[in-house]
């Protein structure tokens, strides 16, 4: 009996808790989009791990080749908000995009300085297929340059 109460009381923390690791989704029709608009003509021709590549500089604001909470934060607002206006019963609250970036930090920031560097960065990638496989199932490599 007293395991049944505690398992129903802590149900809502167990839920919100699930909902806070929901999968992230990187829609590279919608990422050549963006990028069309900044590379023009060059984005065609951009491999996933040139995408990834350029996903990460394009939202490392300060140039310090790690992403911080705010720029995380901004880059998968700007993802939701693209979601939100396709997809209008499927939005991402502020907080829901809080949670994630909370959520990627815990997992990924495995030296705990309070940023992603690139490796960690596809670290992420790796963990939500979503964003890592091509839609030919290929391989899919860092580009060979650094930051």
């Amino acid at each position: 009996m007293d395991v049944t109460v505690v398992f129903f009381l802590c149900l809502p923390l167990l839920c919100a808790s699930l909902g806070a690791k929901r999968i992230l989704k990187l829609d590279r029709d919608h990422l050549k989009s963006d990028f069309l608009n900044i590379f023009g003509s060059w984005a065609t021709i951009f491999s996933d791990a040139e995408m990834d590549f350029r996903y990460f500089a394009a939202h490392d604001y300060d140039n310090n080749k790690k992403l911080d909470g705010l720029e995380l934060y901004t880059a998968l607002g700007h993802d939701s908000r693209h979601d939100n206006e396709s997809h209008a019963e499927d939005h991402s609250t502020p907080e829901d995009i809080e949670r994630q970036v909370d959520d990627i930090f815990e997992e990924h920031d495995t030296n705990n300085d309070g940023f992603l560097n690139y490796k960690e960065f596809l670290s992420v990638q790796r963990t939500y297929p979503d964003l890592t496989e091509d839609k030919k199932g290929g391989d899919r490599k860092p580009p060979s340059r650094d930051l």
